[in-house]
């Protein structure tokens, strides 16, 4: 392998490092691993009730320009990323987000004391269904091995399968444009086959037990989209090995799990000069 491939090779892995070492961190300690469903306490419901409930679909960061515009308050994302943290309380108390509520607060909110029924605005509470909707956008990588990008492409443009994971995902996707397309299809046609597939679908956790890796998954989706494929399959198996998601030693072992993600056929490992 030449000085050049090395040299390319480490940067790969030591930016990719940086970037998913702090994602694994916010993956422990919202306990993700323990497949755990996402719930909002009865205060914050009682909020988003006062409001009706908003929408959160239009959140989902499908491309790079909304979600700029949804976190815009965010001056220095990269520090905020690698802020150190030891738990989840610390982690919500000092993050970007909440201190971005507190600015909003109103001066009723700012004078509340402990007991009053004091809700949220209409912005306080978009800016944490947006974080929700990420949430469970990053989740899908994890979930699925599949791009979340591309399963919301495939929903958009009729895919069932995909329509079914969404909304497996989040109920509430059942509403959007592309999903009530397919129910009135199935209506029309009198299709129950798919109505039992649907009916399935919202009443799975998608957070039930997985027999896959979901770290990993998550690590090797998004990393391909970032790089990772250029490296060796001996050089990803360091890189995971060494973020701490895989106990393999074997390159083959880890192959498999490429392939089952389809993100690479197998390549002849490189000679070394």
């Amino acid at each position: 392998m030449t000085t050049n491939k090395i040299s390319q090779s480490a940067k790969i892995k030591r930016e990719l490092a940086l970037i998913f070492a702090k994602f694994l961190i916010i993956f422990d300690l919202f306990e993700l691993s323990k497949n755990d469903s996402f719930v909002f306490n009865p205060e914050l419901l009682k909020s988003f009730e006062n409001l009706n409930f908003p929408d959160w679909k239009s959140f989902y960061p499908l491309n790079s320009e909304s979600a700029k515009e949804q976190f815009s308050f965010i001056g220095d994302l990269d520090k905020e990323m690698y802020r150190d943290v030891d738990d989840i309380d610390k982690y919500l108390k000092e993050g970007p987000v909440i201190k971005q509520l507190r600015k909003l607060a109103t001066k009723e909110q700012k004078e509340s004391k402990d007991g009053d029924e004091i809700h949220l605005t209409r912005e306080q509470a978009e800016i944490l269904l947006s974080c929700y909707a990420w949430m469970n956008f990053f989740l899908i990588a994890a979930l699925w091995g599949e791009s979340p990008f591309k399963l919301f492409d495939k929903a958009k443009n009729g895919g069932k399968d995909s329509i079914l994971k969404l909304i497996q995902l989040d109920k509430s996707l059942i509403q959007s444009d592309w999903s009530m397309r397919e129910i009135k299809k199935a209506q029309l046609a009198g299709d129950q086959e798919y109505f039992k597939k649907l009916s399935k679908a919202i009443t799975t956790n998608p957070f039930k037990p997985h027999k896959v890796n979901l770290k990993l998954s998550f690590v090797l989706v998004f990393g391909w989209e970032m790089e990772l494929g250029k490296l060796s399959n001996d050089e990803i198996l360091e890189f995971v090995k060494d973020l701490g998601i895989y106990e393999g030693d074997d390159p083959d072992s880890l192959y498999r799990e490429i392939k089952r993600l389809s993100l690479r056929k197998r390549t002849k490992k490189e000679k070394t000069d």
